[in-house]
């Protein structure tokens, strides 16, 4: 089986690296793969557009970058004869509409905007393409607009971070936030909910791992404003992960209403560190309160600081999501059965639209 994987980022973001299991999986099914991104066959200039609501120059950028990016797909499915075309985001999948051949769309975020919503609906409906989304909560706008010949939900799949047994009884415990560093991610209400910890419990330690990727430094610099004379640190980009999640004590993850599921979380399961989350976009469905994880009662910054003096206080159920968290792992979020489900579902698409006529023929024919 012969699939082309088509990607608007270069940079090692959530779906990126869950680009990358899958491909690691393809390939050690025998199948033949090729990758296109641009830093790799894609316009370099489809990686710049900005994140969320697009500008001016964006928008008018967009199409001829879609007409180059086909263009160059298309020279690929023929060159190599693809049996699939897996889009990993919503900028390639117009291209990957236009270039021809079979279409997998994987939705790794919320489509949050409408003309977002309009042009991935138009895209799947006249390629009769499959959706994969990672969870329930980015499913949810593909359904109402019934473009989909199928949309499945199959939930990411982590490495082992390795667990890392922890007593956490000392009164110096570090609070930490990792990812990418962007609004969305609510670095912001980090920082804002440290400074309340910070009087109460002047011990505490606070860290950020992460960079600004696909996005200017302005907002990483609203963030350092606002931590001045906190006993924070700002570490950068961590590779591996679990450095960073056995360093910290408690992970902060207050993420914005359009998170889909950030990759952290299971993450921070398999390596055993209590998560404080907001109980934002897909989080809820994928997390149970309390016994894997503490929910905040809202999504600011005071109700994350209470999550964390509740913490604080209670060492015990620390230890108690710390365990819990790793058995739900193991028994949900295992990077073998993230790889195992997309592969096994692309071969079934490649199979059943090898007995479907292409959409474009179709369409050509009843013009004809």
């Amino acid at each position: 089986m012969r699939v082309l994987f088509a990607d608007q980022y270069a940079q090692p973001g959530g779906a990126q690296l869950c680009l990358r299991e899958v491909m690691e999986e393809a390939r050690g099914r025998g199948w033949e793969t090729h990758l296109m991104t641009p830093a790799s066959g894609l316009p370099e200039s489809m990686a710049a557009y900005g994140n969320g609501s697009k500008s001016v120059r964006d928008l008018l950028a967009f199409g001829p970058d879609t007409i180059r990016a086909a263009l160059a797909m298309r020279r690929v499915i023929r060159r190599h004869q693809i049996d699939l075309v897996y889009a990993n985001g919503p900028r390639v999948l117009p291209a990957a509409a236009l270039a021809g051949g079979p279409l997998l769309f994987h939705a790794h975020s919320y489509l949050g905007t409408a003309y977002a919503r309009a042009i991935a609906g138009r895209c799947i409906r006249a390629r009769r393409a499959t959706v994969f989304a990672a969870s329930n909560f980015v499913a949810g706008p593909l359904r109402k607009m019934r473009c989909a010949a199928e949309i499945r939900v199959i939930y990411n799949g982590i490495a082992d971070q390795t667990f890392f047994a922890r007593s956490f009884a000392s009164p110096a415990l570090t609070i930490g936030i990792v990812g990418r560093i962007a609004p969305e991610k609510g670095h912001l209400d980090f920082v804002r909910a440290a400074h309340g910890i910070a009087a109460a419990y002047p011990a505490t330690r606070f860290v950020v791992y992460g960079a600004p990727l696909f996005s200017g430094d302005r907002y990483e610099c609203e963030v350092r404003r606002a931590a001045f004379g906190l006993n924070l640190e700002f570490k950068g980009w961590t590779e591996p992960i679990a450095e960073a999640l056995h360093s910290i004590d408690i992970l902060a993850v207050p993420s914005a209403s359009i998170e889909s599921l950030p990759r952290v979380i299971p993450e921070a399961l398999s390596a055993g560190t209590p998560v404080v989350a907001y109980a934002s976009g897909g989080i809820p469905e994928l997390m149970r309160p309390r016994q894997t994880c503490l929910l905040t009662a809202a999504p600011d910054s005071e109700a994350l600081a209470s999550a964390f003096r509740e913490l604080l206080r209670d060492r015990q159920k620390m230890r108690w999501l710390a365990v819990n968290g790793r058995l739900e792992w193991e028994r949900r979020f295992r990077l073998e059965r993230f790889q195992r489900e997309v592969c096994d579902a692309l071969q079934q698409v490649v199979e059943r639209s090898a007995d479907l006529p292409d959409p474009a023929h179709a369409v050509a024919g009843e013009r004809a």
